[in-house]
Formats: C-alpha cells, structure tokens, sequence
C-alpha cells in the first residue's frame, strides 16, 4: 500500500499553468468562464447556466474548500502563470479511499480551448492524485457524445474501458458514457 502524504493541495504548477484552490477573488472570473461557454461546456455539464450568478459560485467554492478538508475531492481553478487568467477547472472527486479511486474531471472556457491546457492540467493532477493522495486509479467518465473531452482523456494516456449504458444522466435521461482509467 502506498504511503499517504499531503492533506491540503498547495498550488500545482505546469509549464504554463498553475493550479489552487478556488478564492472569493476568483469569482467574478469564474462566472465569466462559465457564461461564455455555452457552446461547449454548457452542452455537456448539467451544472451549467446561462444565468450562472456569483453567489452560486461563491457556494460552490464554499463546497470545494469542504470537500478539501474532507479529502474526499479537490475542484480546484485552473489558471495561466503569466496573465492570471482563469482557464477552467479540474478535480480529483468522488475519493473512494478504501479502494484508492478517484473520479478525475475537467472543463476548459470556451476562449481557451484548443490550447493544450486541459491535457496539461491533467497531466499535472494525476501526479497529485498518485503521489499526494496515493490513488492507485483515476477514471474519467464522460458522455459517449463529448468527442473534446474524450481526446483529452486518450491524449493524457487513459485507457478506454468501456461504453457503459445509462452510466450517466444527460437532460434527464440515462445515457451511455465511455468509461477511462489511468493507473499509475
């Protein structure tokens, strides 16, 4: 059995990005985010809005710094080192410790897709999630139909499982969604 080590995420850095928990300063930038992207992350995120307000976020972050404490997931913000540009969101969540699993997730502002930094930021979590948080498996589960977020899963090295039936709920209805995994 791996050894456990940190208990709180410090920020995490990449070559062109840095990775920390959600501040009350981030929110204006966070709903931002979230309202630009309807095209893309509003397509497959059941959270997502149009009309996505600050106090929402402001609870959502609360969540967050929770969840953290907890060690049962760490949603953190996504950023770009030289402008402070919030660029999205990733996490380790759904922290299954008697097995040593955890559910990755991540979603990109539609004004930084294409860019790289969605694989980048994986990259870097999952060192976080095996070293720091000694998980001995990570899965992405996203919708079958989500081609964006399935290439990023098979660029950061994740081995397609299976398309399992009704393994997700999209607009109210169960909906089949491919299954990855990444091992250390």
């Amino acid at each position: 059995m791996r050894r456990r080590k940190g208990t709180i995420v410090d920020t995490l850095f990449t070559k062109t990005l840095y990775l920390r928990k959600f501040e009350t300063s981030d929110v204006e930038q966070f709903v931002d985010a979230i309202r630009e992207s309807a095209k893309s992350v509003g397509e497959w995120l059941a959270w997502w809005k149009a009309d996505y307000s600050e106090d929402e976020a402001l609870s959502w972050f609360e969540a967050c710094e929770k969840a953290i404490a907890a060690r049962s997931g760490f949603d953190i913000g996504v950023f770009h080192k030289d402008s402070d540009v919030l660029i999205g969101s990733i996490a380790i969540n759904r922290i299954d410790t008697a097995n040593q699993i955890g559910s990755l997730g991540y979603w990109v502002r539609e004004s930084q897709q294409g860019n790289g930094y969605c694989s980048e930021a994986v990259d870097r979590i999952k060192s976080f999630g095996f070293d720091e948080l000694a998980l001995t498996r990570l899965e992405i589960v996203v919708l079958d139909q989500n081609i964006a977020s399935r290439r990023v899963a098979e660029k950061c090295g994740a081995i397609l499982e299976c398309i399992a039936e009704n393994r997700l709920v999209y607009r109210g209805q169960p909906a089949a969604a491919a299954v990855y995994s990444l091992l250390p």
